[in-house]
């Protein structure tokens, strides 16, 4: 039963409406998403059928959709074909983005559904389809102080909307964004991880030089005065060396692990040899940590090197599948929606598995990255205990039911 699970550790369900404009126009230009969206539809007969053009309208119409059900469903539908012969869990990332568009103003305008809102409609994606979403909440030290500032008693460290979120709504794990301007020790975050490792509860963290990155305006005196660089940096691998010395059981997941090895093109962009030097780096400083500590992983999502250096790619990844401590701890993951200007998530699950295998990945290495090691990181090997417990008891509570294969690989 196991082995015919496949789960993508790293994806999202969030839509434009969680996004604050100035995120937005950072990556169009000066195209408004709805009137880019209509130019590449009424176009769409002039375009080929999966170019770069084409996909960026799929991207779009993922994107714009009204709710984040309808978001959920369309990866559903993309994955239509891979479900067919496996079961498919998605691990969907929230993203707090509130707190990293700088001051708000009539120019620079909050994003249409808050953090709550858009909180609450991912908790209705666990109801609506539970054992096949397990979503992270995203935290962000600045929200967590905002919470302990408040003075509540019954919330002495901020984090009771996280926790509540773990415990009664249907979440599985947390998502934490440095480059939106803070770093992965902010002393607000500490009570978390200690809650985590006491819980078991996998964290993922953002870690690689591409992505988003703060609006908040550089402090005087920086190093990098520009945003992209000095935020970007934030998602070094090694901030989390300190978190880790302190909380050495907490499960920790290195998103992206530490960047694409793709030294040229990353699906319709460059990168500069900064960027290249960088991912670099942080890739190395992701396998001593996963040497290092026995509960940090890495995961492939947004990987262009898969596609477009397949050769390169594979080397290196069947140097770390046979590094016993490595292999185990990788996470196979794809960033969809984020992802879809470069491929679709049928895609991205065929042509990593089939690549492997031409590359001589083993079935069984296979295997460990397409699901075992996740089972291991997500805690669904142990129901009587940390998340899989948590989920068991909100879904009894909301009257739902798993599906008969989790059911069976899982609760059984």
């Amino acid at each position: 039963m196991k082995d015919q699970i496949i789960i993508d550790a790293h994806c999202h369900v969030f839509n434009y409406d969680c996004v604050p404009e100035v995120f937005q126009t950072r990556y169009l230009k000066a195209f408004n998403p709805k009137y880019l969206k209509a130019f590449l539809t009424v176009f769409n007969n002039w375009l080929d059928e999966d170019d770069v053009f084409d996909r960026a309208r799929k991207l779009l119409k993922i994107a714009m959709k009204c709710n984040l059900v309808q978001i959920a469903e369309a990866l559903l539908t993309e994955s239509r074909e891979i479900a067919a012969t496996h079961q498919v869990i998605f691990i969907p990332l929230m993203m707090d983005f509130e707190y990293g568009m700088g001051p708000a103003s009539a120019s620079n305008k909050p994003p249409d559904k808050n953090f709550k809102d858009q909180a609450n409609e991912t908790a209705q994606v666990a109801r609506r389809y539970p054992g096949v979403f397990l979503p992270f909440i995203a935290a962000d030290p600045r929200r967590i102080k905002q919470y302990k500032d408040a003075g509540d008693p019954q919330d002495p460290h901020g984090i009771r909307y996280l926790t509540d979120a773990l415990e009664n709504n249907g979440f599985w794990g947390v998502k934490i964004y440095p480059p939106l301007g803070y770093y992965p020790d902010d002393p607000y975050l500490m009570p978390l991880y200690d809650y985590c490792q006491a819980h078991q509860i996998p964290v993922t963290a953002h870690c690689s030089f591409g992505g988003g990155y703060s609006n908040e305006e550089v402090p005087p005196g920086a190093a990098d005065s520009k945003k992209k660089t000095y935020y970007r940096k934030m998602a070094n691998p090694t901030g989390w060396r300190k978190v880790l010395n302190k909380y050495p059981e907490l499960k920790l997941n290195l998103g992206h692990f530490g960047g694409d090895i793709y030294e040229r093109f990353m699906g319709v962009l460059w990168k500069d040899k900064k960027q290249i030097r960088i991912e670099r780096r942080w890739r190395k400083t992701a396998v001593r940590l996963m040497n290092d500590f026995d509960n940090v992983y890495a995961d492939i999502s947004f990987h262009s090197a898969i596609f477009y250096d397949s050769e390169q790619y594979f080397a290196q990844m069947k140097q770390h599948v046979e590094v016993d401590n490595i292999g185990k701890k990788i996470l196979f993951g794809s960033d969809w929606w984020v992802n879809r200007t470069m491929v679709s998530e049928k895609q991205y699950i065929e042509q990593f598995c089939n690549l492997s295998r031409q590359f001589n990945i083993s079935d069984k290495d296979l295997t460990s990255i397409m699901s075992a090691n996740a089972i291991k990181f997500l805690g669904l090997d142990q129901p009587d205990q940390g998340p899989l417990n948590n989920y068991n008891r909100f879904v009894r509570a909301h009257n739902l039911r798993f599906p008969d294969w989790f059911q069976a690989a899982f609760l059984s």
